[in-house]
């Protein structure tokens, strides 16, 4: 809808809900709005969206860690100045002597920061260069750094230039700066101004954020592992999906292909749902047909009669469908999970076997014409979506004939290769023009939870070149305070003081710094990350 630029959104949202709801006045309440197709890729919460959405959480995450890592190489250049500006204080006192303004040498300082920040430029856009095709691959898209890219966003490039070219010269140049010229001019001077509470606080700071995003990355692996590892509660590793032709199958033609299969030992069970698990289901509001009962919001799933044997699911109570109950159109039969035979009201799966559930609000309307069906089947409860979400009530009825969703076969494990082999040769005598292509359920799953792997990845490399960046920055600075304490250790070793003695003793502050790193970086990334874990209902414990 294409709107004019005085329109008013509010006044129209109400107009198309007011209509929606007088055409087609729905049982449950609810209300139709505009949505800005600006809004749709990244802050669109509507399943089924006109196009991918894209997820903002991960953007901003990435800009983080690329915030962070600035952050730890502008430390570092602050600290290895600072570090060194002992051997400039003879240079400050000499031009403050002749008369130079502090101002003057301030300026001198941030146009050397300055100098350094375009330099690395061109190396910059190298390095952009070369890891595009990866970032390419972790966004999923085409993303191209070119001439024409860097004209466009030179306003934005030089903005980062001289935010990263002032905030690392800034502290370096007030501390040079501010040297009286008889103490800079005195050469005592010069291992006092190599230390410093800020190096420390600097060093410190650099150190949590190191640490806070190894932990994280760390802590992201373990729950994607702990993802792919917990039970689905069916047979994920021996059930195959076959992604079928784009129209779907025919009924006919799926049948002839259904009794195809199954004559290979290795097929031990065909069946479809009308939907994919992993994917949003239909809902309803149903009731167990018991005075009193309740009405129970409950996922609604479409199955073949053989959908329980072939997913493996463990039948807590029942037995098959009697012979010939296709021939009363009357006859709803349905599986429950464990989930929905509680919320209905019975006590054990066994009770709930023979009793019937309806759809009240039919019944009140029309007491000759509504929704009843039979529980004949109570299954343990298994996984139907992703484990950010709780298992739901769900109550599956078997149709007679379903007209649509990809076909499920369970295969033997010992004789897979050959199974797989056999169901693409009968795959290519009834589909030649569609190219075979299958899934495991474990790999549908696990398609489920693409956007954590893909954070996880791209925390993992921005880990590794943070510590990189991070690690040389404490070996610059660790051998230039080692340098500067060269006499004072050579006095140590001629009063019989050993390597390993001189070691830790230049190691000993370094290791408290980062022993407070630590400190300071768990507890943020327990709250972080725990809020995170908030968005799955089945995670790891870091408590």
């Amino acid at each position: 809808m294409l709107l004019s630029p005085e329109a008013s959104v509010t006044g129209l949202d109400d107009k198309v809900s007011a209509l929606d709801a007088r055409i087609r006045r729905l049982e449950t309440p609810s209300k139709a709005y505009l949505q800005p197709m600006t809004d749709i890729h990244l802050f669109s919460e509507l399943e089924n969206d006109i196009s991918a959405r894209g997820d903002p959480a991960f953007l901003l995450v990435l800009s983080l860690l690329g915030v962070f890592m600035l952050l730890i190489a502008i430390i570092n250049f602050t600290n290895l100045a600072t570090a060194r500006s002992a051997g400039r204080t003879l240079e400050v006192g000499l031009r403050k002597t002749i008369g130079a303004q502090r101002s003057q040498l301030v300026l001198q300082f941030l146009a050397e920061s300055l100098l350094v920040a375009c330099m690395t430029m061109p190396v910059t856009f190298v390095f952009i260069q070369l890891g595009l095709p990866w970032m390419n691959t972790v966004l999923e898209k085409s993303l191209v750094f070119d001439l024409h890219a860097i004209i466009t966003h030179g306003p934005a490039l030089a903005t980062i230039v001289l935010v990263v070219g002032v905030a690392s010269g800034a502290y370096p140049a007030l501390f040079l700066s501010g040297f009286k010229p008889i103490a800079a001019l005195n050469s005592r001077m010069q291992v006092r101004s190599a230390r410093g509470t800020l190096r420390r606080l600097l060093v410190v700071v650099q150190f949590t954020m190191a640490v806070a995003l190894i932990t994280g990355a760390l802590l992201v692996r373990a729950q994607l592992d702990y993802l792919r590892d917990k039970p689905l509660g069916f047979a994920e590793e021996q059930v195959v999906t076959i992604i079928g032709p784009p129209n779907g199958y025919h009924w006919y033609d799926y049948q002839v292909w259904k009794t195809d299969i199954m004559r290979y030992s290795g097929v031990l069970g065909v069946s479809r749902p009308a939907f994919q698990p992993g994917k949003d289901v239909a809902y309803y509001r149903l009731t167990a047909d018991l005075t009193n009962a309740q009405p129970v919001e409950i996922a609604f799933y479409p199955i073949e009669e053989d959908f329980v044997e072939t997913m493996g699911l463990e039948r807590l109570a029942g037995a098959s469908l009697p012979p010939g109950w296709q021939a009363n159109p009357q006859y709803k039969p349905v599986v429950l999970n464990e989930t929905a035979a509680r919320r209905f009201g019975w006590v054990t799966p066994q009770e709930a076997i023979g009793k019937d559930i309806i759809n009240d609000r039919e019944r009140d309307a029309d007491p000759g014409n509504y929704y009843r069906a039979t529980v004949f089947t109570v299954v343990k409860d298994f996984h139907l979506r992703s484990l950010h979400y709780p298992v739901e009530p769900l109550v599956m009825e078997v149709w007679r004939e379903l007209w649509q969703g990809r076909p499920f076969v369970r295969i033997a494990t010992e004789d897979a290769p050959e199974t797989l082999s056999y169901l693409k040769r009968v795959w290519e005598h009834h589909e030649p023009e569609v190219p075979f292509s299958y899934l495991f359920m474990d790999g549908v799953f696990d398609r489920l939870y693409e956007a954590e792997a893909r954070l996880s990845q791209a925390v993992f490399v921005f880990v590794g070149l943070t510590v990189l960046i991070a690690g040389m920055g404490l070996f610059g600075l660790v051998s230039f305070l080692v340098e500067q304490r060269t006499r004072e250790i050579g006095i140590r070793k001629i009063l019989g003081e050993s390597t390993g003695g001189i070691m830790r003793l230049l190691a000993a502050e370094f290791v408290k710094l980062v022993l407070i790193a630590n400190l300071i970086a768990w507890p943020i990334v327990y709250l972080v990350l725990s809020q995170w874990l908030q968005t799955f209902a089945y995670r790891i414990d870091i408590g």
